[in-house]
């Protein structure tokens, strides 16, 4: 069962204990162990536009990432609070779109059982208070708790990435690597993670593991020796099936760092190929996509990629 009091108080013995150890014997490393707890709510339908939420929960870092269905593309999600009110859990955030507030959104979450409640508060152009009323509506949640990483402290210091690397020799190339800043957990029989970028099964795709909607999330391309990059090629979304691609986020801009130079790409919101010519071929044997922006999956927060390489031929 998920206790964010219970967590935040093991944490802090740990942490006593261990400055206690290093006063006496010398600082060592402890381990840590960092955990995300998904809540996939669904809401009876009625006169709320709030129908299914995603509410992901850092427990490390406090971090809230949120989708749902009364999200629209450009809406901004902010001011995130939790709370713990006995057993039940409580999310509130501000949703913003061009910087001003369309709705204040709240969900009640019971942690042993699942039941929940949502409401949405609206508010007009003129940033007025609308419809008399916060729209609740009842619902259930799903709750996972999942172990997202195992580092040495402080945890922020420490690199998290999930690498692959290819070592069969090409007409260009010695050995590809591709680390991802991170990597949704396998699913279903699924798995995430870079390779499927590059020698991945047909319909596969990365998709990254963190909370929130994948903003800042990177994909770092190594290659030996160095090359000429003339351009990226790029297979946005996860490409699987239509309904894999609508409900997945999807990448809306892009930003490309090689040889000290950055370029940002905005990218087309469809299934297939797209081709992101660079202003000049760069020599590097280091590329790093980094999402700036994403297109809202209608059902889940994360944002997938089925496809990325480099164009080393320049046609």
């Amino acid at each position: 069962m998920f206790d964010p009091i219970s967590c935040q108080i093991a944490r802090t013995l740990a942490t006593l204990a261990a400055i206690a150890a290093g006063v006496v014997l010398g600082f060592h490393p402890v381990t840590v162990q960092a955990t995300e707890s998904v809540y996939d709510c669904r809401f009876d339908p009625g006169a709320s536009p709030l129908t299914w939420a995603i509410i992901r929960y850092d427990d490390s870092t406090g971090q809230i990432g949120v989708s749902g269905s009364h999200l629209d593309t450009g809406d901004l999600a902010s001011g995130f609070a939790m709370n713990t009110l006995g057993r039940e859990i409580e999310f509130r955030h501000e949703v913003r779109n061009a910087g001003r507030l369309e709705n204040i959104s709240s969900y009640r979450i019971d942690s042993t059982s699942g039941k929940a409640t949502g409401s949405v508060d609206l508010y007009g152009e003129d940033g007025n208070y609308i419809r008399g009323g916060p729209m609740t509506v009842n619902g259930h949640c799903t709750i996972a708790t999942t172990r997202v990483n195992s580092v040495d402290r402080p945890a922020r210091s420490v690199s998290q990435e999930v690498c692959h690397t290819d070592n069969s020799p090409t007409q260009f190339l010695d050995s590809l690597s591709y680390c991802a800043s991170s990597v949704l957990s396998p699913q279903a029989g699924n798995t995430y993670g870079p390779k499927n970028l590059f020698w991945g099964p047909e319909g596969a795709a990365w998709c990254e593991g963190r909370a929130g909607n994948g903003e800042g999330e990177t994909i770092r391309i190594e290659t030996r020796p160095e090359v000429t990059i003339h351009a990226i090629n790029i297979h946005n979304g996860y490409q699987k099936s239509a309904s894999t691609f609508a409900n997945n986020g999807r990448i809306k801009v892009i930003e490309i760092e090689a040889a000290g130079s950055k370029e940002r790409f905005a990218l087309r919101d469809a299934p297939g190929g797209q081709r992101l010519s660079l202003s000049t071929p760069v020599q590097a044997d280091t590329v790093i996509a980094r999402i700036v922006s994403i297109y809202p999956g209608d059902h889940y927060a994360d944002t997938c990629l089925s496809g990325l390489s480099l164009d080393l031929e320049g046609f």
